[in-house]
């Protein structure tokens, strides 16, 4: 946030998780994204020129997820918003995908998390039926932590210790809601900057690639940088003089590249 501030940039940040912490809940997300920016752009004292406002995204891993959501939601929700490009990096794009890998390994804490804002956005999953006594305890302990609590908290822990079915993600309801969040349901309405480190341990790479197969099929101009070494919280840092690189060339009004 910090060198696009220093570069003159107005830095928009929204609590895109809403006000009961719905966290990966795709159109939560991106509703808070969006309407952050259009509160942004009608500010008077900020001193932007509303809708033509020249805008771009940039987010890493739980802020890619938003800025994703932001750029296939865009069209539908806000079609007078209008995005030079979008740049993101460690992208969550199938969360069922990761949810299974990462089951009772050192990142289960952050599938539980998920789990738990994915149900406070979707009453259809009914945690009454679905939890047996020690999941709705989790549920309750994990809602009011922040990821860095619940991620050691919950750690090496299996979702079927809490649950009073053998898999929780092939129940329908529960399917249903893992295929409206993942990436690639509609065509964004911008050009983006993928950037993966190929051996990330949390946002796995094969759905990254399949998005990308995806946008591209569908004529999306994405660069997509896959970055051969680093874990998830390395090519954060790795990757962003690039992702910076591309947002400021997309504001500056220079053609966005592609490597489709």
């Amino acid at each position: 946030m910090l060198p696009l501030v220093a570069a003159g940039y107005t830095v928009v940040t929204a609590d895109y998780e809403g006000p009961d912490s719905e966290w990966t809940a795709s159109v939560t997300t991106a509703h808070g994204v969006l309407d952050g920016i259009r509160a942004a752009q009608s500010f008077g004292p900020a001193g932007l020129a509303g809708p033509a406002t020249p805008t771009g995204l940039i987010g890493y891993s739980g802020g890619a997820l938003a800025s994703e959501w932001a750029n296939e939601i865009q069209p539908s929700y806000a079609p007078e918003l209008k995005f030079a490009g979008v740049a993101a990096g460690g992208v969550p794009a199938d969360l069922g995908y990761v949810a299974r890998r990462i089951d009772g390994g050192p990142l289960s804490g952050i599938y539980i998390g998920a789990a738990v804002g994915l149900s406070r956005a979707y009453p259809e999953i009914n945690t009454d039926q679905l939890l047996n006594a020690a999941g709705k305890q989790a549920w309750a302990d994990t809602g009011k932590q922040c990821i860095n609590q619940f991620s050691v908290s919950q750690a090496f822990r299996k979702m079927s210790d809490y649950t009073t079915v053998p898999q929780l993600l092939d129940v329908p309801a529960v399917r249903q809601v893992i295929a409206e969040n993942t990436m690639g349901r509609f065509k964004p309405g911008s050009p983006i900057y993928f950037y993966q480190g190929i051996f990330d341990e949390l946002a796995l790479t094969p759905p990254v690639d399949k998005l990308v197969e995806t946008y591209c099929a569908q004529g999306v101009p994405v660069q997509y940088n896959r970055i051969p070494v680093g874990d998830h919280v390395t090519v954060a840092v790795q990757g962003a003089p690039g992702a910076l690189a591309y947002l400021h060339d997309r504001l500056d009004g220079k053609p966005a590249p592609s490597n489709c």
